[in-house]
């Protein structure tokens, strides 16, 4: 008897009445050459106020399941339910306004139908604008696998629709973190990291489509206001994890060049200044020419406003 693979899809969704089709219609075309895999697609409403899961009802029916929940959480919340409903053996998510590439689930169930003792993390790239990961493909594909450290070099390597692991392993390693409203997936990423082998898939598995500018200004808001927020619930009493010093001093190197970020790309330059020096002396500024470049840039616009505004 040939065994049956079960994949679970997660979309959170709020207020996207205008995309949400278009992500499930990705979900529930996925091309397979195994005939044995079906497709459990999970929607969980978050409170939507613009017709969203109504429409859902009347387009699909019992072709998804729907959870409808009565007081916004946060997407990481709404995925949390979505894998404690799952009756799928693997878990995958898609957010509500981005869609699959057609063999994006068959290309990291792959992964482990090729090598029956894997049983960690099978990712792939994203396609978002002009952005492939053509820079991070040929790297993984020497290597396939992903440590920590290469991951917080480069966050952009793994993204939220594009990683497949087993459910069991959420209860192992913890859910999305639902104090975090924004990179509760970086937060995740790192906790599996540390408990689990990733493997490179070799393809694009999802393609970003354009909300992307909204996302990255919440992003900076989020690493003004909590520049040590993924350290801080890591390091909590709550956390599934322990850390090594050398794990926490990559994680803080990675928090303190996203607040630099933030800093810079919200036209904070005094701060940035004075934080960019501050972690010169600690070890934490990167020895990067981008950042030397926006600190010389930093110091101008404070001596110069006017000159260089003109």
């Amino acid at each position: 008897m040939k065994s049956v693979y079960k994949i679970a899809v997660i979309i959170p969704v709020f207020n996207r009445r205008q995309w949400i089709r278009r992500a499930v219609d990705s979900v529930l075309s996925q091309t397979f050459s195994n005939e044995n895999c079906t497709v459990e697609c999970i929607v969980v409403d978050d409170a939507s106020k613009d017709g969203t899961p109504e429409l859902l009802e009347e387009v699909y029916g019992s072709k998804i399941t729907l959870i409808r929940v009565t007081e916004n959480a946060g997407q990481g919340a709404a995925r949390n339910r979505g894998v404690k409903e799952s009756t799928s053996e693997f878990i995958t998510f898609l957010d509500s306004d981005d869609i699959l590439t057609p063999l994006s689930l068959q290309h990291r169930l792959d992964v482990f139908l090729k090598d029956s003792l894997f049983d960690g993390v099978a990712f792939g790239l994203r396609r978002e604008n002009h952005f492939e990961g053509k820079e991070f493909h040929n790297d993984l594909m020497q290597h396939r696998s992903l440590s920590l450290a290469h991951y917080l070099e480069n966050t952009i390597i793994l993204h939220t629709n594009a990683f497949m692991l087993r459910r069991h392993h959420f209860a192992k390693v913890g859910f999305y973190n639902p104090n975090l409203r924004r990179s509760q997936d970086i937060e995740l990423f790192i906790r599996l990291l540390m408990t689990l082998p990733f493997y490179y898939c070799g393809h694009i598995l999802t393609e970003i489509l354009p909300d992307a500018n909204n996302r990255i200004r919440s992003n900076h808001s989020f690493w003004l206001e909590r520049p040590t927020a993924i350290s801080t619930e890591l390091l909590s009493s709550t956390s599934s994890v322990e850390l090594t010093q050398r794990q926490i001093d990559l994680i803080q190197k990675y928090e303190f060049r996203q607040h630099l970020n933030a800093l810079y790309k919200t036209n904070h330059y005094a701060i940035f200044a004075e934080k960019y020096l501050a972690g010169m002396t600690d070890g934490k500024t990167p020895l990067e020419i981008k950042y030397a470049k926006r600190f010389l840039i930093s110091q101008l616009l404070r001596w110069f406003p006017h000159k260089m505004a003109s």
